[in-house]
């Protein structure tokens, strides 16, 4: 690097009065914008020249070898007419400070006068700084629309069903009028609180990020090639060969330096109002770090040369990138460190030619664009050095550039060779790549002039998977002029505010393009007829009648087009009853579906429909609709066999607060009725609209109607459902049909009790529960005259088990229904009641032949005999004529017993073993029990007759008899032995005492001496047991010769016992 503090060739332009040399040179507007100053007038022969060449190349468009004939030339024609003017010596005279400073700025003053009056105003200088933020609205507002050529190209086609456009373009308008007709653009520069533009005569107009003119002056004599600001000074680069470097707001604040050639790139530190530094380049090859010494004039430090033109350059916080023949290089200032040089490929058409182009999709992320080829660089920016504003700050190598000087890196991480490409701008949009593509110039065979002219196409904004390559969209633009232009006259801007939005400029054209919003695409849509997608994306844009409108149209499109479906479809979303709850709102969703249901009726076209219905009831609302109209399309569906299934369906889908219920039960029993003699095939589909007649029954409150198809359908549950809708008095004449649904003649006719009992167990427990309100007797009366004998009986046995009182009146028909029903509890029902007719009850046992129960009621009545009788001639059953006549203990009926039963060997071996048992006669202390000798009965015993196990009766009697013997004398022996153990027990304790010296002990010989039944416990006295002045009162002194009796002694020991139970509960009490 070489660094060069000269004030000739290099050095800043000095139009100060001041005498000294070093001081800094402010160049004030005035003399930027023309006037009879040094900028103004420098080399009149070459403007001159200039101007004739430009007359030159209006008169004459093929002869001009400078023109946009070739697509070289073409791509740089901007170039081409800079050099040709640096050829006619627009150079800037450099001036010493001396006493023709003065001479020169009184002609400066002079000339100042002379200046345009409108140029003049546009000049003025902001007097506070505007707003950073994005005014997205106010943009929009203010941009015109897009011409009828530019707007057709951005949309895709009049297809409807065309791909949505992911771009909208707007015309900027408020730049000078100057820039556009007459003054093209050829420079630009967007930060997030200003707009820099810049013209080929040299002209920058500075304006907010709302496009208010700031201010409008000319810079330069010549094309300005380059702009950029840290968001208070600004700096410009041209092909007059000079920087001009000043403040955005301040119009005294600014300097002019020349570098003798043309420069093409120029970037000003972050800090460039205290460093005063700036880095630029252009066709002299070499990169200049442009600083101040301590005297304060410029000092040039050389970065690189002889690498052929800088076409580029750019920053992120101190690291520099520069473009030329050499590639892509990157340098850190503040290290002074070449960090990456990356070559360009071969072939690489004309790096001079065609200008690279950048984007920083994040702080530390990098794209460049160059030709057809883009590379992505990733920066390493350590956290405490980096910035967020890419590419808009720079350190000095004098100042800013040594603080922080942390080394950075940079990784190439990938590089894409897009073919048939030139690219004119490059930016990104979710990942993927925005590419202005430039498409070469081709031969305008309209053309009838003796040279071919080359013309170019409109560009074309791609969007490209940078992995894939595939083209995601493409808009065609078409700038004015653009036939006309090569692809360095392009600059595509990106801007980040509220949203994303990028600024094409072209020398005579100016486009704003955004991203699609959603107002974008709802316009769109509607445009296109597209009515359902700008539908669905305008829930949060449009109010909600205007967006129910939307889908309205959507659905009679679709009506149009006869795809009913789809249009019930959508109007189950459309006509939703969301959130509002305006009461204009919810008439108007009525009246639609109200429309539309009658049309979708009346086009027969119930099935598209009627399953987007809505279902819900909504309280206190007047979206609900009109219940007729359900009920017009239940009954369409119900007319038809074929679609009960689907009638069916619907009626449990909708609320029924939606619907007439009156008017449906009305519907549905008519059906019913009509249909009564239908086919078997039909009859399932008619029981469950039977059911379903019931169900509504029920929900209306009004059950009555349904019992009649209760009892059709044979439903087990009518009783229950009776009883628990509270109409069982409205249907007792039919009670017995209604217990018995659930059994057939046949089984009522044949089956068991036991059967029926577990069929109707239920229903007999209903109805028994229900004995208040209906009475037993009416129950009965009805069963008997239908028939039904064993409901009887079944409903008497359930009302005995709840209460036997309640069957007290009812015992005559108990005794018939047990004997015909359940004869084994006949019996114990005969035994344990007494409120029946005993003489009807005989006539009923002999009728059903119940013998048993029928010598319990001849026992009953006193015909002991007759009864005995019917046991042996009857049942043949000995045990029970024993037992009948034990239980009688009548002399006179047992002779009568063993005299009938003499011929009987059964009775006869049955008496001889109950007169030896003691089963039939356990009262055997009772003086009136008759006690029967077993010798007796074998003494009464016929002769010669075979009584079958007479002898082995008689061995058992024996047998019996000596076996009770045995047991008896052993029993009286284990008697005695414990008897006699017990006595010699309590006459050893009697004899029990104990022996003490009395010497030793003469406290026993005084008093009373006790002795415990524990051996182990010692002697006491009477008084340390009882304590003292506790003695038993009646103490025989030592001397006293008077005998004391066994009573005494024992009431002397139960005292003492009586003392020891009361010191012990004392003691338990805490009591001394």
């Amino acid at each position: 690097m070489v660094e060069n503090t000269e004030n000739s060739e290099k050095s800043s332009i000095d139009l100060s009065t001041s005498d000294r040399a070093s001081q800094k040179l402010e160049l004030r507007e005035s003399d930027l914008v023309g006037g009879n100053n040094e900028l103004a007038k420098v080399d009149d022969s070459g403007e001159e020249e200039r101007g004739k060449k430009e007359q030159e190349q209006q008169e004459d468009k093929e002869g001009e070898e400078e023109g946009h004939n070739q697509q070289n030339e073409e791509a740089n024609g901007s170039i081409n007419t800079s050099e040709a003017n640096e050829e006619n010596g627009a150079a800037v005279s450099v001036h010493e400070a001396s006493s023709k400073d003065d001479e020169t700025l009184d002609e400066q003053e002079e000339g100042q006068n002379g200046v345009d009056k409108t140029t003049e105003a546009s000049n003025k200088v902001a007097q506070q700084q505007l707003d950073a933020s994005d005014n997205l609205d106010s943009l929009d507002s203010s941009t015109s629309g897009l011409s009828d050529e530019l707007q057709s190209q951005s949309d895709v086609n009049d297809n409807p069903d065309a791909d949505l456009p992911q771009f909208t373009f707007h015309r900027i308008s408020q730049l000078p009028p100057s820039f556009m007709k007459h003054d093209p653009i050829s420079a630009s520069y967007i930060h997030e609180k200003f707009f820099l533009f810049a013209t080929h005569n040299g002209f920058i107009h500075i304006s907010d990020n709302n496009f208010q003119e700031i201010r409008t002056f000319r810079a330069h004599r010549a094309s300005i090639l380059s702009l950029h600001t840290d968001g208070e000074y600004f700096a410009s680069a041209s092909m007059d060969g000079t920087v001009v470097v000043g403040s955005i707001l301040n119009d005294k604040d600014i300097v002019a330096y020349d570098f003798k050639r043309p420069v093409h790139a120029v970037i000003i530190d972050r800090q460039y109002k205290v460093t005063k530094s700036f880095i630029s380049g252009g066709m002299s090859g070499e990169v200049i770090l442009s600083t101040r010494n301590w005297l304060g004039q410029r000092a040039d430090t050389v970065v690189e040369t002889e690498h052929g033109p800088i076409t580029s350059i750019k920053c992120v916080d101190d690291l520099i990138i520069w473009t030329n023949d050499k590639g892509i290089t990157f340098y850190q200032t503040s290290t002074r460190t070449m960090l990456l040089n990356t070559p360009l490929p071969k072939g690489f058409n004309r790096p001079d030619i065609y200008w690279p182009k950048y984007s920083f999709p994040e702080t530390d992320r990098l794209i460049v664009g160059w030709n057809d080829h883009v590379w992505f660089y990733k920066l390493t920016i350590p956290q405490t050095v980096q910035t967020l504003q890419a590419a808009n700050f720079l350190s000095t190598a004098a100042s800013s550039f040594r603080i922080g000087a942390v080394e950075k890196s940079v990784e190439l991480e990938s590089h894409v060779h897009l073919p048939d490409t030139i690219i004119g701008g490059i930016s990104t949009i979710n990942d993927n790549l925005i590419v202005l593509n430039y498409l070469a110039p081709v031969e305008d065979k309209s053309n009838n002039s003796r040279r071919p002219k080359m013309k170019s196409a409109p560009p074309e904004l791609q969007v490209i998977d940078p992995w894939t390559k595939e083209e995601l969209s493409v808009d065609i633009i078409e700038p004015k002029d653009y036939a006309t232009l090569g692809v360095n006259d392009y600059h595509l801007e990106k801007s980040i505010g509220e949203m994303v939005r990028w600024f094409l400029i072209s020398p005579n054209d100016a486009i704003l393009i955004k991203e699609f919003s959603l107002h974008d695409q709802l316009e769109w849509y509607i445009e296109h007829k597209m009515y359902q997608k700008a539908w669905s994306i305008s829930e949060y844009i449009l109010p909600p009648l205007e967006r129910i409108t939307l889908g309205v149209q959507q659905v009679h499109e679709y009506i149009n087009s006869e795809e009913w479906s789809e249009a019930g479809e959508l109007l189950t979303k459309v006509l939703a009853h969301g959130d509002d709850t305006s009461k204009e709102h919810q008439e108007y969703i009525k009246g639609e579906w109200a429309n539309f249901l009658d049309l979708f009726f009346e086009k027969g076209h119930q099935d598209q429909i009627v399953d987007c219905i809505p279902k819900v009831y909504f309280p206190n609302s007047a979206v609900n609709i009109d219940p007729k109209i359900y009920g017009k399309y239940l009954e369409h569906y119900l007319t038809d066999w074929k679609n009960i299934p689907k009638f069916l369906q619907l009626y449990h889908d909708w609320d029924h607060r939606l619907l007439d219920l009156r008017y449906f039960q009305f519907l549905l029993d008519n059906t019913l009725n009509s249909n009564q003699n239908e086919s078997n095939n039909k009859m399932p589909m008619v029981d469950k609209i039977r059911f379903l007649f019931i169900e509504l029954c029920l929900e209306i409150d009004d059950p009555q109607p349904a019992v009649k198809h209760l009892i059709i359908m044979r439903d087990p549950g009518t009783l229950q459902f009776l009883i628990s809708n509270h109409i069982l008095g409205k249907f007792v004449d039919r009670l017995p049909e209604i217990l018995t649904l659930e059994l057939n003649d046949e089984e009522l006719q044949y089956a068991t009790v036991d059967f029926i009992r577990e069929k109707l167990t239920t229903n007999i427990e209903l109805l028994a529960s229900k004995h208040r309100e209906i009475m037993p007797s009416k129950i009965i009366e009805l069963n008997e005259r239908a028939g039904l004998s064993v409901i009887n009986y079944l409903y008497l046995e359930k009302l005995s088990q709840l209460d036997k009182l309640l069957t007290k009146d009812f015992e005559d028909e108990m005794v018939m229904l047990y004997a015909k029903f359940n004869v084994s509890l006949l019996y114990n029902f005969l035994s344990k009641h007494n409120n029946y007719n005993i003489d009807s009850a005989i006539e009923i046992c002999e009728e059903m032949h119940c013998y048993k129960e029928l010598v319990y009621l001849w026992g009953k009545i006193g015909k002991n005999k007759k009864a005995v009788t019917l046991i042996i001639n009857k049942l043949e059953d000995p045990d029970l004529a024993i037992q009948f006549v034990a239980t009688n203990n009548d002399p006179e009926l047992w002779d009568y017993l063993l005299e009938y039963s003499m011929d009987k060997p059964k009775f006869i071996k049955a008496l001889i073993t109950a007169a030896n048992s003691s089963q039939y006669f356990n009262n055997m202390d009772d003086p009136f029990v008759l006690k029967i000798d077993p010798i007796s009965i074998v003494k009464r015993i016929p002769e010669r007759i075979e009584i079958e196990g007479l002898k082995r009766a008689l061995m058992n009697i024996t047998y019996d008899n000596y076996l009770e013997l045995t047991i008896n004398k052993i029993i009286l022996q284990i008697i005695q032995e414990e008897t006699l153990e017990i006595g010699n027990f309590y006459r050893k304790e009697r004899l029990k005492g104990a022996t003490l010296e009395p010497r030793q002990n003469s406290k026993f010989l005084k008093e009373t001496v006790i002795m415990y039944s524990d051996p182990a416990k010692p002697l006491v006295t009477e008084t340390e047991v009882v304590g003292e002045g506790n003695e038993w009162k009646q103490v025989v002194n030592e001397d006293d010769n008077a005998t004391i009796d066994v009573s005494t002694k024992i009431s002397h020991l139960n005292y003492i016992r009586q003392k020891l139970v009361l010191l012990r509960l004392r003691s338990e009490n805490g009591r001394t």
